[in-house]
């Protein structure tokens, strides 16, 4: 999960249509429920054998609560405006934002914290004062003071002992990125720059968290884990984005940790013809251009969800504005007219839910389309989706300004809904 300043998962959704149940081959998994205490009573019906249970954090109006399995949300911080959790990869502890007093350039400002599942240890992480800010002109602002140097991009490491994060000034214009690489320990708090400013970027850890790719707005690199042998893999011309967001590709890695993987967007995505390309990063030798796809995939190439996870297909969105999903040199398996948003594979990658005409779809590998229920909500405008296991997932969707409901659903299940009022979230389906 990433904190990153633009809104991820973006789509109109409105939809009163009855879902009708997906034939699938595989049994259906249910959420397992994990007792939080001794005097709580297991939830009827259920057994103890079951393959899995989910664990969802969530911010409302400001404070972090946990649901797991069926068990009831349980608030773990209070007092502040806590967001943007995201679970370390073993499922015990938390980070999230914290929003804090404006420094000398009176904007905005956040920490990063992190807390066990269960509520206990809190601690501070990452602060501004951390970090060695810059002196500049705030937006507005006729005279230059320190402006604050805050983590942008931030993952967990995959032992879950740090966390890893680059940096942006804030100064009220747009992002204006640092493209470097922080390392954060969350049991000593020890804060350590790795890549300087414009040898970082953003950033991919190998599986064996050996590498990482890395990426600013003009190349492609790969380093060892500890900064060392920088390798350029790919060059590139600055693409316009008809903004102030500097465009950036999201790398990513085979499931193996053999090679790397990125799609690049043409130099000039809103005159005719655009493309992307993708490029095949190899840990060693030169990287090669696997295909060149006709479209404008700006901001999809900037994110993980454009690839499924084992790395074998791809979606993007052609120049005649339909939706594809394609294997990796360029043939089409799926294409949608009118459909303007891929939102995500099952981890097994045989179901997927994309925006079709306004609509939310759900479509498996051996079955038909469907359209999404979602919860009620007036004006309904908003959709994201995460995938927390081959049938299971977790949507946050409503109106930004009406009313946020998170909810969790089952290929061919039942709609069930966590809590209302929520502006972020993670989720992560614990074996």
């Amino acid at each position: 999960m990433l904190f990153i300043a633009i809104a991820l998962f973006l789509a109109g959704c409105s939809s009163e249509t009855d879902q009708p149940e997906l034939d699938t081959e595989t049994e259906e998994e249910t959420l397992l429920p994990e007792n939080s205490s001794d005097d709580e009573a297991p939830v009827e019906g259920e057994a103890d054998d079951l393959p899995g249970f989910l664990t969802v954090v969530y911010s409302e109006t400001g404070e972090l609560w946990v649901a797991i399995g069926f068990n009831a949300p349980r608030q773990i911080t209070s007092g502040h405006f806590d967001r943007y959790p995201i679970l370390s990869p073993d499922g015990t502890k938390v980070l999230y934002q914290r929003e804090v007093e404006s420094g000398m350039a009176e904007l905005y400002r956040y920490e990063l914290w992190v807390i066990n599942t269960d509520g206990s240890d809190e601690r501070l992480l990452v602060s501004a004062a951390d970090l060695p800010g810059q002196m500049g002109f705030a937006m507005g602002a006729e005279e230059e003071t320190m402006l604050d140097r805050l983590p942008q991009q931030v993952d967990w490491l995959e032992d879950s002992s740090g966390i890893a994060f680059n940096t942006l000034l804030e100064s009220g214009y747009g992002v204006i990125s640092f493209y470097d690489l922080w390392i954060a320990d969350t049991e000593t708090g020890a804060v350590t720059r790795l890549l300087e400013d414009g040898d970082g970027g953003s950033f991919a850890y190998s599986p064996d968290s050996t590498k990482i790719l890395v990426s600013n707005p003009n190349s492609v690199s790969m380093v060892n884990a500890d900064g060392s042998d920088r390798r350029l893999l790919v060059s590139y011309p600055f693409v316009n984005t008809a903004s102030e967001y500097a465009y950036n590709p999201q790398p990513v890695w085979a499931p193996d940790g053999s090679y790397g993987l990125v799609a690049i967007a043409s130099e000039e995505p809103f005159f005719a013809d655009p493309y992307i390309t993708v490029w095949r990063l190899p840990l060693s030798g030169e990287a090669v251009v696997l295909s060149t796809l006709p479209g404008i995939n700006l901001f999809n190439t900037m994110y993980d969800r454009l690839w499924n996870s084992t790395r074998t297909a791809l979606s993007y969105i052609d120049d005649l504005l339909s939706l594809h999903i394609a294997t990796l040199d360029g043939e089409s398996l799926y294409v949608y007219d009118n459909g303007d948003h891929f939102l995500g594979w099952s981890t097994d990658d045989r179901f997927w839910i994309y925006r079709q005409a306004g609509e939310v779809m759900l479509e498996g590998v051996d079955s038909s389309a469907v359209s999404v229920v979602l919860p009620a909500v007036e004006n309904s405008d908003w959709f994201e989706v995460k995938w927390v296991s081959s049938t299971d997932y977790v949507a946050l969707s409503g109106n930004y300004f009406e009313g946020m409901i998170l909810w969790t659903d089952q290929v061919g299940g039942s709609l069930r809904e966590i809590a209302t009022g929520v502006n972020s979230y993670d989720a992560l389906w614990m074996e």
